[in-house]
């Protein structure tokens, strides 16, 4: 019902993440059955078997959540709509939230979700606090949302590329364009 949508029109996927709290967190996804459908219809037509379809910012959270760093790692993905972002700790995502809006509130936007995590999801005297950021959208961003995510957390922040990701690519290869795609491809290194 919070999706806004009939339950027999979408498939949805749940997964349990561990909180660490009294209370339960879950990671939910949810697409319409007519989109899988078209997916899976094109897989089938060009002979390929249907595996796993992921949201982009899931397949580019694979970076972070490969990574099982112990201080927080933020991903943003940036969008036409707005921006999804993503806190993983651990190598499990904590907190995940698709934000709608346009492109001069997206700095804002993206503030208040940070001052929210930062006063509720972040313990107390904590040393862990998030120093790596991802930002999947264009370089000539990066610079303001890392001063961003710093002031939120009151902490510096690197901002990762490829290389630090461990990635060898040539220096002017689009990262942002396949990150997502590098990302899925991982679940299949062991």
């Amino acid at each position: 019902r919070s999706f806004g949508c009939k339950p027999g029109d979408v498939r949805v996927t749940q997964k349990r993440l561990d909180s660490g709290k009294d209370h339960a967190h879950w990671l939910v996804t949810v697409v319409y059955n007519r989109v899988i459908t078209q997916y899976e219809r094109v897989f089938k037509r060009v002979g390929w078997q249907v595996g796993l379809v992921l949201p982009g910012y899931l397949a580019q959270a694979q970076w972070l959540i490969r990574a099982r760093v112990k201080e927080d790692q933020v991903l943003l993905s940036l969008n036409d709509r707005g921006f999804v972002a993503m806190v993983v700790r651990g190598g499990k995502p904590i907190l995940v939230r698709d934000v709608i809006c346009n492109e001069m509130e997206r700095e804002d936007e993206f503030y208040r979700l940070m001052i929210f995590y930062r006063d509720r999801m972040i313990l107390k005297n904590d040393p862990l606090t998030p120093n790596r950021l991802l930002i999947v959208g264009p370089s000539a961003q990066h610079q303001r949302f890392q001063k961003t995510l710093a002031d939120a957390v009151e902490a510096p922040v690197t901002v990762l590329n490829a290389g630090l990701l461990g990635l060898r690519l040539p220096a002017r290869a689009p990262f942002p364009s396949f990150a997502a795609a590098a990302g899925l491809s991982t679940f299949a290194w062991a």
